[in-house]
């Protein structure tokens, strides 16, 4: 569901961007074509990346090249989407003005490092922890019904969650 929200906001913004550009004959700047690249890669290579990880996964428990490839694209598009915010300030006219005041580049920056930062401590913490995972264990990608009974699952060192 939230990725589904996700997707109906960005699919919002563009039409909104489109929107608001048209009557300035904006639709065609750098901002708006680096838009239009990025919510492509949002509708298409994104899903059909993470769709295709996610069936490898249900198959052998294992990340695949289609995984690491979702992510680290999902991690380009979120920075050059940032970029991509400041550079539309800027193509608005110089700061100050009436359409930017002097206040919205530093903080928009400032939203910007804070959620950066978060971000990247949600990162370093979430590999430390999989550092305690053996590096050759493949997950268990049955579903509830076909788990073993309990007396099983502690005998079995794969049951075991940390």
């Amino acid at each position: 569901p939230l990725q589904v929200f996700s997707i109906i906001l960005v699919i919002v913004g563009l039409a909104l961007g489109v929107r608001l550009a048209k009557p300035l004959g904006l639709t065609t700047g750098y901002h708006q074509v680096i838009g239009y690249v990025l919510v492509a890669i949002l509708l298409s290579a994104q899903p059909i990346l993470g769709l295709f990880q996610h069936l490898h996964f249900r198959k052998t428990g294992t990340r695949s090249a289609m995984g690491v490839g979702h992510r680290w694209l999902g991690r380009i598009v979120i920075i050059v989407g940032v970029v991509n915010g400041g550079l539309g300030m800027k193509q608005s006219g110089p700061v100050g003005n009436e359409w930017i005041p002097n206040y919205a580049p530093v903080a928009y920056s400032i939203v910007a490092a804070v959620v950066f930062l978060f971000y990247v401590g949600i990162v370093v913490g979430s590999t430390l922890r999989k550092k305690n995972v053996r590096p050759n264990e493949k997950y268990d990608t049955r579903g509830y019904e076909m788990h073993p009974s309990s007396n099983d699952r502690q005998r079995d060192h794969r049951y075991q969650y940390r």
